[in-house]
């Protein structure tokens, strides 16, 4: 009787420590707070455009970079910034030749990354994507956005579509 009592009890102990292991494993999955779903970005020719991610607070690192095409992940030499948001970047990417000095991020609070594209051209229309990566299991999480670039005309075309999409009717004033 009394090895079935213990049998019992091993046994409570392992669905314990399998149900512990399993909401340890779930807890510490990097997932994104705050999306862009592949939304498009607009930025006016000549002028920074920030990307904003947040997410849960167990991330090790944070990649920003190209989107390669047909797949969740940043283009192999494509990172344009790496970020650790637990301590120092131990390593720094090699960026493109046509984003050096244009591109930069922090890690603005422990769950939030503001990654920057500055003078941006039209060039830039393009696909960006971030990364987050867990310290304990390696997991990843990925996201992008597209960014549009867009001239002066370019822009008063979309704010009048944006109007009139919302019922409202453009008002034209020249200074």
């Amino acid at each position: 009787m009394q090895s079935a009592t213990l049998g019992t009890t091993t046994a409570e102990c392992l669905i314990l420590f399998l149900r512990l292991l399993l909401f340890q494993h779930a807890a510490s999955q990097p997932s994104f707070t705050s999306r862009y779903k592949g939304r498009t970005v607009m930025g006016m020719l000549g002028s920074s455009v920030n990307f904003t991610w947040s997410f849960s607070a167990d991330v090790e690192w944070v990649d920003w970079g190209l989107k390669e095409s047909g797949v969740k992940d940043i283009k192999t030499e494509g990172t344009l910034v790496a970020l650790r948001p637990t301590g120092p970047v131990r390593f720094f990417p090699a960026v493109p030749p046509a984003y050096a000095g244009r591109v930069s991020g922090i890690c603005s609070s422990p769950g939030e990354a503001i990654f920057t594209l500055s003078s941006i051209t039209k060039n830039d229309e393009n696909v960006y994507g971030c990364k987050i990566r867990s310290g304990s299991t390696f997991e990843t999480e990925f996201d992008y956005a597209r960014l549009l670039v867009l001239g002066e005309y370019e822009h008063e075309l979309h704010i009048v579509a944006a109007l009139k999409n919302e019922g409202r009717r453009p008002m034209t004033r020249r200074c």
